[in-house]
């Protein structure tokens, strides 16, 4: 290409960029009254209807905004952990929706390369890059953001390019952009994209952060025509050259270096105010753009409704390789689908060298099934516990650089199901996410349990055959210690057939007459047994209404472990 049709290209792709980054259009009105803060926080001790009730008829101040900060801040606060700041401004509804701090930063580490040249980095374990830094004066510190802004021509090659193209409040742009990323924020609001390029702007994002305005799908389409479009008058310009293409580096891998590594995205399930949950349903549908998300980038993360089957999200997403629920101090948070485009996909990617099959059947060559996966996090966003039904695999790392450790594959033979057993010592209520993903049984046999019936979730350590043929007691190592199990954990003190007249008699005997009460695979709802058994909810125990392993009702009592 000549120097003068180079520059030529460049300033047009920079003027595009910049009249789509500073398009004008709508903003909150806290970005232009800089002092909102101040009169928040001589009223903070206000909740906010409070606030609105107190000040109706104050112009000079936007009450209105100023009182949904204050229902926010400490939702904020308690959400966002260190990516809140002073100063921040929240819509109540972006906030409902947005990713909790550790979600988003669990997601940022196990997707973004963050050290050495793209497609040689490591993204989880000990070698991982961390995602912030921080000390009692510092907090978040993002790492390596250059001092000039992310355009297009300060692209360095091994950068890791992620777009969010239903950008919202901004916090999984923040979290990808912390972890190292380079960033491209999409949103259609243009309200909630101006808040989110300010909050951006106090955690010092910017130099990382590019923002547009609009429909993400029309920015990616966008995309790939001006980069299209580009690469036609390279190959014009260097066949009026008589240049020939090296063998090293063919249209289709220049093609490739093109591609986005990461495109996030995370569909609206509240179109026109009413909860959907299907991709289909959802804005936008993702099913009616995958051959756009095939041409642009190397891998593409959905994030999808908790409430979805896991099944039905993979059978949706056909290059799908695993589907990961995700869950937080022991609650459910959401589900995620890890998408490889088929196209471009060499044997092998996603896979072990070589192996290139179906888990257990299949011919080389054939595309594995999705794998069901559960991951476990603390509040911090630091990984607990990982369980998928992968048997006997290990991480690889695919051809963008992102080790693959929710695609693994094995060829081995599956085990059969879990023994059930008549309850032992102990009952344990396996995290959310393992029910979600049904991988109770991988639960199961990693910790010596059994089932107390064939099809219902609650394990115990009951009495297992020793290789000798004698029973022996089995379970974790110190089930009593918290955190050594990926659920709750309780102490059974009785198991009682469940005769309603008997049992509330004996309950009030035994003075547990206000209790929690749990069921599973009963005939009977949680209401229902409470007004069976004549029972508050309390502390003084815990019943499990379930079946046990002959079929029978049974309410098992048990306390709390740890």
């Amino acid at each position: 290409m000549t120097q003068s049709g180079s520059s030529k290209s460049k300033s047009q792709k920079t003027e595009l960029h910049q009249s789509a980054s500073k398009k004008e259009g709508p903003v909150h009105p806290l970005l232009h009254d800089p002092g909102w803060l101040d009169v928040m926080r001589q009223h903070f001790d206000l909740d906010a209807s409070e606030f609105a009730l107190r000040f109706p008829g104050r112009t000079d101040w936007p009450v209105r905004e100023i009182a949904e900060q204050l229902h926010c801040y400490p939702r904020a606060k308690a959400k966002l952990g260190p990516l809140h700041r002073p100063g921040m401004i929240y819509l109540r509804e972006a906030l409902e929706q947005a990713s909790g701090y550790a979600a988003a930063t669990w997601r940022a580490r196990n997707w973004i390369t963050t050290r050495g040249e793209k497609g040689h980095g490591t993204v989880s374990g000990d070698d991982a890059s961390p995602l912030v830094k921080s000390d009692a004066n510092s907090g978040i510190r993002p790492h390596d953001i250059p001092d000039s802004p992310y355009d297009s021509q300060s692209e360095p090659d091994s950068i890791f390019r992620v777009a969010d193209l239903t950008g919202g409040l901004g916090i999984d742009a923040a979290a990808f952009a912390l972890a190292g990323a380079w960033v491209d924020y999409c949103e259609r609001n243009p309200v909630l994209a101006s808040v989110a390029r300010h909050n951006h702007g106090l955690l010092e994002l910017a130099p990382r952060i590019r923002w547009h305005t609009g429909d993400g799908m029309e920015w990616l389409a966008s995309r790939q025509r001006e980069e299209s479009q580009q690469q036609g008058s390279q190959r014009v310009e260097s066949q009026q050259q008589g240049n020939q293409r090296e063998e090293s580096q063919p249209a289709d891998i220049q093609s490739e270096d093109r591609k986005l590594d990461l495109l996030y995205i995370d569909p609206s399930r509240r179109p026109g105010g009413k909860r959907v949950l299907s991709l289909q349903d959802s804005v936008p549908d993702v099913t009616r753009h995958l051959g756009l998300i095939r041409s642009a980038t190397r891998r593409c993360l959905i994030k999808l409704s908790p409430m979805m089957d896991p099944v039905d999200a993979a059978r949706s997403l056909e290059d799908c390789v695993a589907v990961i629920a995700v869950s937080v101090d022991g609650e459910l948070k959401e589900l995620l689908a890890d998408c490889i485009p088929s196209q471009g996909q060499k044997q092998g990617q996603g896979q072990k060298q070589g192996q290139g099959q179906k888990r257990g059947q299949g011919s080389p060559g054939q595309r594995c099934p999705p794998v069901h996966c559960a991951v476990m996090l603390d509040a911090s966003g630091e990984e607990r516990f990982r369980f998928s039904n992968a048997s006997g695999a290990s991480g690889t790392t695919d051809e963008s650089g992102v080790e693959n450790s929710f695609a693994e594959q094995s060829s081995h033979a599956q085990p059969g199901p879990v023994r059930s057993g008549p309850p032992g010592t102990l009952l344990f209520e396996p995290d959310p996410s393992l029910f979600k993903m049904r991988l109770i049984d991988e639960a199961a046999r990693r910790y010596g349990l059994i089932r107390i019936h064939p099809g219902i979730g609650y394990l115990t350590n009951g009495q297992l055959p020793s290789p000798s043929g004698q029973p022996t007691s089995t379970g974790p190592p110190s089930p009593s210690t918290p955190g050594a199990f990926p659920g709750k954990v309780f102490r059974i003190r009785r198991t009682l057939p469940y005769k309603p007249r008997h049992l509330k008699k004996w309950l009030e005997e035994t003075g547990l007459t206000r209790v929690h009460i749990h069921q599973r695979g009963f005939p009977l709802t949680v209401d229902q047994l409470y007004k069976k058994l004549g029972c508050r909810m309390g502390e003084d125990a815990h019943l499990f209404a379930t079946m046990s392993c002959d079929g029978q009702k049974v309410v098992i009592v048990a306390d709390r472990v740890g």
